[in-house]
């Protein structure tokens, strides 16, 4: 008898310190608590996975994955022929206590916007020859010369490929400064003023405030606000897409904050979402961003050829990473070429991938990998290799994208030195080429 209520007794202080362990990390840690219980949120979510019918084995496989620092998720995958398939996880609040995550939830899409922008430019022009060498001084005319040269010299293409002369490891980004506006869009004289941090084309670093002007141009050109502009241009209100404002819609999902630090589900209020419409600021679902992505794709089909007389898409060109807003990504000569861009939000994360045969995929999720973790990088390429494994079993159909693999293979030719490589549209030359991992931007937005 002593026995079993001494054990009785200790079962009953270790749940009391168990109870009390809990409650003093959810009044002094909450994040660390978070942090300690994720696992088993991660398992319950691997759980709560719905696929489309059809929808090839490794997308939920490749959902499943995600759960490393995500619990909630949607993943879509338009196919050359134009078949949609997606994927759901986890659900749009608390765990088990709130709606499941359905395929017509919304996630923040981050720097997938600038996918969007870039596409929006390429629109404006009918013959499918965007003016890529018109000078971005030339929309934003003054009395004044500039008070460094070099932003004389600075193109549009240097903005879609993130090679205008903004560095914001040098130069801290006004996108992202905390209760202050940035000079894009609301003051663009300060472009007499400011002085770059490299010469334009030099070299290719991430830039929000490069897309800023670019959505700019787009708006100037078209005569209307960079949102009306891109939602005319690509018929937006066809899809389940919407530029934010800050604050979060109806129809969005809550976020996961445990591994951002400072930043809470508060953090709009530090940032101004409508200067920011061309850089980051595009919500939507997975399947939507795809449907886009697919329905134009006749403009990213020059993704797939190499110009050598231009710098935007010069694989061999020291520290050009970024073509038309994208960074390439193939494994080996004989791996499957492709373009993604990623995106990262304070405590959402997604990633988008077209691939040469004119096959899409966006994955929009919630949660953010943990500081210094390698964890988005090793999931970007996940993606990429079960993509690519699903084409070489022959369970996707290989055509599509118009023109891609004749041109890449014209490409690959001329490269070889057998023959001319004739372009897509007013692209032409090699295939770009992606031997190992591209970094993703710090911190990406």
């Amino acid at each position: 008898m002593k026995v079993q209520r001494l054990a009785d007794a200790l079962v009953a202080l270790t749940l009391i310190l168990l109870a009390a362990t809990a409650a003093h990390l959810h009044v002094t840690d909450r994040l660390r608590l978070l942090r300690l219980v994720y696992p088993v949120e991660a398992l319950v979510a691997q759980f709560s996975i719905a696929c489309s019918a059809r929808a090839p084995q490794w997308m939920a496989q490749a959902l499943k994955e995600t759960t490393v620092f995500s619990t909630a998720g949607q993943l879509a995958y338009m196919t050359p022929q134009g078949d949609l398939h997606h994927c759901t996880m986890g659900w749009q609040g608390r765990p088990l206590l709130s709606e499941r995550v359905r395929s017509g939830s919304y996630f923040r899409l981050a720097s997938l916007t600038k996918m969007v922008t870039s596409l929006a430019y390429a629109r404006l022009w009918p013959d499918g020859r965007p003016r890529l060498d018109a000078r971005v001084l030339d929309y934003f005319p003054s009395d004044r010369a500039p008070a460094d040269p070099r932003v004389a010299d600075m193109r549009v293409e240097h903005l879609l490929r993130h090679a205008a002369g903004f560095d914001r490891h040098t130069t801290p980004d006004p996108m992202t400064m905390m209760y202050q506006r940035s000079w894009c869009p609301s003051r663009l004289e300060m472009l007499y003023e400011l002085r770059l941090d490299f010469a334009p084309g030099e070299k290719a670093v991430y830039s929000n405030l490069g897309y800023c002007l670019l959505g700019e141009i787009i708006a100037a050109e078209y005569g209307a606000d960079f949102r009306q502009a891109a939602a005319d241009l690509l018929g937006l209100s066809r899809y389940q897409l919407a530029f934010i404002d800050g604050p979060y819609l109806p129809q969005e999902v809550r976020y996961d904050f445990r591994n951002t630090g400072f930043f809470g589900e508060h953090y709009h209020r530090f940032f101004n979402f409508r200067d920011a419409s061309a850089a980051f600021s595009l919500a939507g679902t997975a399947e939507s961003f795809t449907r886009l992505v697919f329905d134009n794709r006749d403009l990213l089909a020059p993704l797939f050829t190499l110009n050598p007389e231009s710098p935007a898409c010069q694989a061999d060109r020291p520290g050009t990473r970024y073509c038309y807003s994208m960074e390439p990504m193939r494994k080996g000569k004989d791996g499957l070429p492709a373009f993604a861009h990623a995106g990262n939000l304070w405590g959402s994360t997604a990633f988008m991938l077209i691939d040469a045969h004119g096959g899409v995929m966006t994955w929009a999720s919630r949660g953010s990998p943990a500081e210094g973790s390698r964890d988005f990088e090793a999931l970007k390429w996940s993606f990429y290799e079960k993509l690519d494994a699903h084409y070489r079993a022959g369970r996707g159909k290989r055509s599509s994208l118009p023109g891609c693999a004749r041109a890449a293979d014209r490409a690959l030719r001329y490269r070889a030195g057998q023959g001319p490589a004739s372009g897509l549209g007013s692209i032409t030359g090699r295939v770009m080429v992606a031997t190992g991992g591209f970094e993703p931007p710090t911190p990406a937005l």
